[in-house]
């Protein structure tokens, strides 16, 4: 490799990624049990408009869990569908670090992580 750079930023790669595919194993079992904002149990996750499901006369979610307000620019939900969100939100974060990562890889070594255009 060409100096400690190269190899360091090599290393740094190597753990974004498997932190990125750890934080992606844990979106497996709420996803495989139905976590899901279309599911019956967050029918009422209508906070993107705005007010809470009750607020509009709407049913609340299985088990009277109304969804929240997020406070996050992002759509309510859930706890389990926001904790979902988030773990998504976490895992492309890793992944965006992974690619700066090798981006600096790539340039120690002269060359682009760019597909060239058609």
């Amino acid at each position: 490799m060409h100096g400690k750079g190269a190899a360091e930023d090599l290393r740094k790669l190597d753990s974004d990624l498997g932190g990125a595919l750890a934080l992606v194993d844990k979106l497996q079992e709420p996803i495989a049990r139905g976590v899901s904002p279309k599911s019956a149990d967050t029918r009422a996750d209508n906070t993107m408009l705005g007010g809470a499901a009750a607020d509009r006369g709407m049913p609340p979610g299985k088990g009277g869990d109304v969804t929240h307000d997020s406070g996050r620019g992002q759509r309510g939900g859930t706890p389990e569908v926001q904790q979902l969100r988030d773990g998504i939100k976490a895992a492309w974060e890793r992944l965006e670090q992974a690619k700066g990562d090798l981006d600096k890889v790539a340039r120690a070594f002269d060359t682009t992580t760019r597909l060239p255009e058609p």
